[in-house]
């Protein structure tokens, strides 16, 4: 009976440490970047655990490795070899384990925004530096395979002094503009280093968005957001076009004709477009609507807007 239960315990055993093996094949074939490199290098460099792994598991070594082979031949014939024997690149640096705890936190309560190769880029600012969002540029550029950059990602890449973390409970990892310099090289990203080089020479203080005043008005239990440009009242066209529907193309081109429409960032990384209020009312006055229910609000949307002019307008300009 003893003899039985310690043949169980071996093949559970057994079965734990094959387990090992096939994660680290996986990582091998399968795996992003960093996880082949490390993978391959574990099975080719004769490190004495996977030899003690592949002893516990009951399986050759050399036929693991025999495997891999065939499997690469196949897949990436240089990829052992250009692995193996490659020359340490600029960028890379030793691995590091960063505790979440160790990388100091950033606050994300005051972003600043500028438009760059026509893409809205948001920042903080800590220490006299920018610091961007890592998973964001990932999902800009595909530098890497993860969607959402962790510790994992980049360890081997950037100097810790150069990684931040926002301070919330999930770890979104920022780096500044030297850090991202730093990746581009490991990932041979030329969109990664001209973004740095441009952040660099302080291009972006030329492209800088400037925040709107927003508030929110209400009309008739809905709200629609307005902002104040240069003493004159705007309102949110796709608030206002779902009270009194107004996004007929020839009117939405209207809307667009030169020096009539205002694009605003919006409390949102999404440009949209406000209008100003006397165009609207263009807009409206000549919109004749088919339906019951807009002929009933039109007149109540027309007062609405000229008492929202009088009262911020005119504000505006005595102050």
């Amino acid at each position: 009976m003893n003899d039985f239960y310690s043949n169980i315990e071996t093949k559970q055993c057994v079965a734990i440490w094959r387990m090992t093996l096939n994660l680290a094949l996986t990582d091998a074939l399968n795996g992003n970047r960093i996880e082949k490199r490390s993978a391959i290098r574990w099975f080719f460099n004769d490190d004495k655990d996977f030899y003690f792994v592949c002893d516990c598991a009951q399986v050759s070594p050399h036929k693991i490795r025999s495997f891999l082979i065939n499997e690469f031949a196949i897949r990436d014939p240089d990829i052992i070899k250009n692995t193996l024997y490659e020359e340490p690149r600029k960028g890379c640096y030793p691995k590091i384990i960063l505790a979440r705890k160790s990388l100091p936190s950033i606050e994300t309560n005051s972003p600043i925004s500028f438009i760059y190769k026509a893409l809205e880029m948001r920042a903080y600012v800590a220490d006299n530096r920018l610091w961007f969002n890592l998973s964001h540029l990932g999902q800009l550029w595909k530098f890497s395979d993860a969607q959402e950059i962790g510790l994992h990602d980049i360890n081997t890449f950037i100097d810790p002094k150069h990684l931040r973390r926002k301070k919330d409970k999930k770890l979104t990892l920022f780096a500044d503009s030297t850090g991202i310099e730093q990746l581009s090289d490991s990932f041979k990203s030329n969109k990664l280093s001209l973004f740095a080089k441009w952040i660099k020479k302080g291009t972006y203080k030329h492209n800088l968005l400037e925040t709107q005043n927003t508030f929110k008005l209400t009309f008739q239990n809905q709200e629609i957001q307005a902002c104040l440009f240069r003493n004159e009242l705007f309102l949110h066209f796709k608030n206002v076009s779902a009270i009194f529907f107004l996004t007929t193309p020839s009117y939405k081109e209207n809307v667009r004709q030169k020096s009539k429409y205002f694009y605003a960032y919006l409390c949102s990384k999404k440009r949209q477009l406000v209008v100003r209020t006397d165009l609207l009312l263009q807009l409206i006055e000549a919109r004749q609507p088919g339906l019951k229910r807009y002929a009933e609000v039109k007149p109540k949307l027309i007062q609405w807007i000229k008492e929202q002019q009088q009262l911020f307008e005119r504000e505006t300009n005595d102050k």
